[in-house]
Formats: structure tokens, C-alpha cells, sequence
């Protein structure tokens, strides 16, 4: 008798065992199959292949060279993008950081919309929008040293007002900014650069000569942060008043000064250490008297305080 119990109890058990192998062959094989269903879906299914890219609000980028930079992006460095391809919906980011965007200074921003129902990409571009031109003119300035350093010793020789103004003649040869020409830079309303420019003068644009930098260029700044709102504060008062400016100087970063100078008035003196909007006011008021044209300079490099001669 306790050999047929033993007998039915061995059965038990090897049908058990049976059971739970069929059910883990069951079970592997299921996930198998949709494993490799799913690889099929993403990999080689129509569902996640783009229709079309879309790229809209460039104008002086070409969508091709958008595109170029796009696949060099979405691909790089991962191995996952990589094998599913530029084509997979999947794969595509909601946008592009500062550091990809190295590669095209001219766009500010680029954020990508996905449908996957349409299986759609629409990738929209804002393009930096040019304020003004920044023009480097350190090396220039530096080659004509040299030969006229005899008048430039006598044209040093000022008046004591001068002298403490830290004024320093400079001969306004228009042949100096052709010269440096490949050295005009234009950059946006947050002294971003972003595209080489043409050398220019004149009032109706802002254009600083900068007598003291030599290293600037596509996707720098045209001053270290700290200057920049300050900067453009002084661009808005040149520009909201009635004056007609001839052109913006930056002589010496170091004394973090700025000179404009106007064709029937005074030069005007800003720091960059502080904002310039109140000087407006002030200039407005020396405007609408008789003589303003007559006057040598108007100084605001003393915050709240301004000298005049």
C-alpha cells in the first residue's frame, strides 16, 4: 500500500512540473511575441515613420541648412536614436538648447511639435532680429599708432577739462571701419552676435566703434553681462531723443565708459555702470534751450549728476 501511495504522489508531482513548464514556456513565448512585435511596431511599422518636417518663421536661415543641423542633433551621442533613425517620430525632442544652436547664431530659439496621428513634425524658428552693428576697430587702430605717433602726442596735448574727462582724440576717418570692415558685427537686442555686418555710419542705425576689444565674434556678447542692460538703456536714450547722433565709441572697456557723438550738438559721456534712463530727461531739457548746440560735451559718467561745458 505505501508503494502505491508513493507511486500516486511521484505523478503529482511530475504532472506539476509539467504544468509549470508548459506554463513558463507559455508565458516566455507570449512575451517574445510581443516583444518582437513591439520592435516591429517602432522599428519597421509605418505608424512612427515622419510624414513630413515642416520648419517654419526662418527667413534668413535656409530650411535646409535647419534641417542639416537637426540630424546631427537628434542623433548624437545616443545610441537609441541612432538605431531607430531620423525617421521615427519618436526620437524627436521638444527642442533645442543654447549649445546645439552654436551651429546657426542666427536663430534664437527652435522648439519642435509632434503629431502623431499625422505622424508630423513642425519645427518653428525664431530668428534673432538685428539692432545694431558692433565694429572692432582695436587692430586698426593699432597699425596707424605706430605712423602717427608724432601727431597723436600732439593731439594728447589738451585742455585740463579734457584731460579729466579722459578724453582721447581720434581721427573720424570713415577708411578706418572699411578697413575693419570684416570686423562689424551685428547683434540683437541682447547684445548677442549672430552675423558678420557691413561697415556703416550715420544716425539711423546703431553703430559703436569699440577702440578697446579684438576678440569678439559669432556667438559672443558685444560686452560681459554685467554691461548689457546698462548698454542698451544708453541705446534707448540716443534713440528717444531729438538728437542726431554721428556715432557710439567705446574707447577703454576698463573705464566702463561710453562716448556718442551728434552732428549739431555735444558729445554725451555714459557709464556703463549704471542705467542711463534718467540722463533723457536731462538732455531734453538742455535741447529745448537756446545754444545746445554750442555746448562741448554732457557728462553722466557721475550717476544722478551730469557736467557741462
Amino acid at each position: 500500500m505505501a508503494e502505491i501511495d508513493a507511486y500516486v504522489q511521484e505523478s503529482h508531482k511530475r504532472r506539476k512540473r509539467r504544468r509549470a513548464y508548459f506554463v513558463f514556456i507559455s508565458v516566455f513565448l507570449a512575451v517574445y511575441f510581443l516583444l518582437l512585435a513591439a520592435c516591429w511596431l517602432v522599428l519597421k511599422s509605418p505608424f512612427f515613420r515622419v510624414s513630413s518636417v515642416v520648419v517654419s518663421g526662418n527667413k534668413a536661415v535656409a530650411s535646409s541648412s535647419i534641417r542639416d543641423l537637426l540630424f546631427s542633433r537628434v542623433l548624437r551621442g545616443k545610441s537609441l536614436n541612432a538605431l531607430l533613425g531620423f525617421g521615427n517620430i519618436l526620437i524627436w525632442p521638444k527642442e533645442l538648447d543654447s549649445a546645439d544652436l552654436v551651429f546657426l547664431p542666427q536663430i534664437k530659439t527652435l522648439s519642435i511639435e509632434k503629431n502623431l496621428g499625422d505622424r508630423k513634425v513642425t519645427v518653428t524658428v525664431e530668428e534673432r532680429e538685428p539692432y545694431g552693428i558692433w565694429c572692432l576697430m582695436a587692430r586698426t587702430d593699432a597699425d596707424s599708432t605706430q605712423t602717427g605717433a608724432d601727431s597723436n602726442s600732439q593731439l594728447n596735448v589738451a585742455s585740463s577739462s579734457e584731460v579729466d574727462l579722459g578724453l582721447s582724440p581720434r581721427p573720424s576717418a570713415y577708411s578706418q571701419r572699411e578697413s575693419a570692415s570684416d570686423s562689424c558685427w551685428w547683434f540683437d537686442d541682447e547684445g548677442f552676435i549672430f552675423k558678420r555686418a557691413p561697415a556703416a555710419e550715420g544716425s539711423l542705425l546703431v553703430v559703436v566703434d569699440d577702440y578697446s576689444q579684438d576678440k569678439l565674434g559669432l556667438n559672443f556678447k558685444v560686452l560681459p553681462p554685467e554691461f548689457i542692460p546698462n548698454l542698451f538703456s544708453i541705446f534707448r536714450v540716443l534713440g528717444a531723443g531729438d538728437l542726431n547722433v554721428k556715432g557710439v565709441e567705446l574707447n577703454n572697456l576698463a573705464l566702463q565708459e561710453l562716448e556718442a557723438s551728434t552732428y549739431d550738438g555735444p558729445k554725451l559721456y555714459f557709464s556703463l555702470r549704471f542705467p542711463a534712463d534718467y540722463t533723457l530727461q536731462v538732455i531734453e531739457s538742455f535741447y529745448s534751450k537756446p545754444g545746445f548746440g554750442k555746448l562741448q560735451y554732457l557728462d553722466f559718467r557721475v550717476e544722478n549728476r551730469v557736467y557741462y561745458k
